[in-house]
């Protein structure tokens, strides 16, 4: 985490919340990016820069140009990165700028980047201040922001609510989402941080196919936190494909558990990528995911049905 230059306006306090970014294909299915940043957060005041770095690196298939969009947030949050394209995998530094005008408040800041054929977005979370940190901090850690349901059947997420600062006050979560048809419940629906929940989605039978974007809402009457994942639905009649999914997290540079960037392998099938990994399109069989960060190194066994979605999520928080 890194602090912007301070100015004799009034102090903002941005703290590092870790934000979750997914991958959309939009093309072929060989050729998959992913941003990792260094952190998922920043410090920043108001008036003042921030900078985070970053690396664009290829997850699977033939590396394709890479264009990071520049933007503007609502809240006048601005947003860039140098450089802005390339080819993976290159180093890149995310850069915000807060104007003074910025209120106090918390800002989610979306960073979308493209391919010829995918696309990838990232969410930095802000809050602003006056003079001081906000206190009674927290944050939301989704093990599979993507997950796929079929028509009329159901999935679980897990979710996992991190302590960070202040007063460690009482979190209730919450799900939105616009799509018709598309209901989900918690268990537990809230706690006092860290805990972990489950969250079942219920998909019914009318639901649209496609992709729906789904909200995980938390809230402990401080701060508001809301961390998207896409939902995709499918068809119920006899798929003959499956999805794994696999995610990594170690632990962070302030002792609580984040995503890390772990090499990942599936066999059969020989496939490698950087977590996020996603390995579609899979027939019925079993499947050894293997992953390794650093010197450590983890594996299971997975029995893929027709039509499954498997979630592997290795853990080394305090290993």
């Amino acid at each position: 985490m890194k602090t912007g230059e301070k100015l004799s306006l009034a102090a903002i306090a941005v703290s590092a919340i870790a934000g979750v970014g997914w991958l959309m294909a939009t093309g072929k299915k060989d050729s998959r990016f992913a941003i990792v940043p260094e952190t998922h957060g920043i410090e920043i005041q108001r008036g003042s820069n921030g900078s985070i770095n970053a690396q664009v690196t290829q997850v699977s298939g033939v590396p394709s140009p890479v264009v990071i969009m520049p933007s503007t947030d609502p809240s006048g949050i601005k947003f860039d990165a140098v450089p802005n394209s390339g080819t993976p995998t290159f180093n890149t530094l995310l850069k915000f700028q807060v104007p003074s005008t910025v209120p106090k408040g918390t800002y989610n800041i979306f960073i979308s980047a493209t391919s010829e054929v995918s696309s990838f977005r990232l969410r930095i979370t802000v809050y602003v201040t006056s003079t001081s940190p906000v206190e009674n901090k927290f944050d939301i850690v989704v093990a599979n922001p993507t997950i796929a349901i079929a028509q009329g059947s159901s999935g679980t997420v897990a979710v996992g609510i991190r302590y960070l600062e202040g007063d460690a006050t009482a979190v209730s979560l919450n799900m939105s989402t616009p799509a018709q048809g598309i209901a989900g419940t918690f268990n537990p629906p809230h706690g006092t941080p860290s805990f972990n929940s489950i969250l079942t989605i219920q998909v019914s039978t009318i639901t649209p196919l496609g992709d729906h974007e789904v909200h995980i809402l938390g809230s402990n009457g401080d701060m508001m936190l809301d961390e998207p994942i896409l939902l995709t639905v499918i068809p119920a009649s006899n798929p003959q494909t499956g999805i794994i999914y696999v995610q990594a997290y170690g632990e962070g540079p302030y002792g609580y558990r984040e995503e890390v960037a772990a090499y990942v392998k599936v066999t059969p099938g020989d496939l490698l990528g950087v977590t996020p990994a996603i390995f579609q399109d899979l027939p019925p069989s079993e499947y050894l995911v293997e992953a390794e960060y650093g010197q450590i190194k983890d594996s299971r066994v997975v029995s893929l049905e027709i039509g499954e979605t498997e979630n592997v999520v290795f853990d080394w928080y305090n290993p």
